[in-house]
């Protein structure tokens, strides 16, 4: 039996890479989305129910996977949202998009919200929450996406 923090640090030494901050930023991932477990340096003890869901995420992450794909989260625009392989991890510069389409439409009477291409939904789903929109229209050509 091995405490969290422990478990935490051990396995930081397991994942391939140099970026030690950025290793760090994917395990807490891993431990957040995954484990469900917030404190990495809690003196708790680890559940060994979560052991084999921790190393299998670690060998996706060795083997190139990327991290939102493991955990099936992305961070975006202050909200979570599924991801999988079938769309895209929603991007920084669609971060922003986001950004100057919210300033734009909160300037406009009745807008009609169109997100072509629309992935994990995201962006439509930004916009609207942010804009308090009740209503809007979003596609994609990808059955799996949608």
């Amino acid at each position: 039996m091995m405490e969290i923090k422990a478990v935490f640090n051990k396995s930081l030494q397991t994942i391939k890479g140099e970026d030690l901050r950025e290793n760090r930023s994917r395990l807490q991932l891993i431990f957040e989305d995954i484990l469900q477990i917030n404190d990495f340096a809690s003196t708790s003890i680890f559940p060994e129910e979560k052991r084999t869901d921790l190393h299998n995420a670690i060998d996706r992450l060795n083997d190139g996977e990327p991290v939102q794909y493991i955990t099936n989260v992305a961070h975006f625009y202050g909200y979570r949202f599924y991801v999988d392989a079938r769309v895209l991890i929603p991007r920084v510069e669609t971060e922003e998009l986001a950004y100057e389409a919210i300033r734009v439409i909160r300037n406009v009477d009745h807008p009609r919200i169109l997100d072509i291409g629309v992935g994990s939904g995201c962006l439509i789903i930004s916009i609207l929450k942010s804009c308090q929109i009740n209503k809007g229209s979003a596609i994609d050509i990808s059955q799996g996406a949608l």
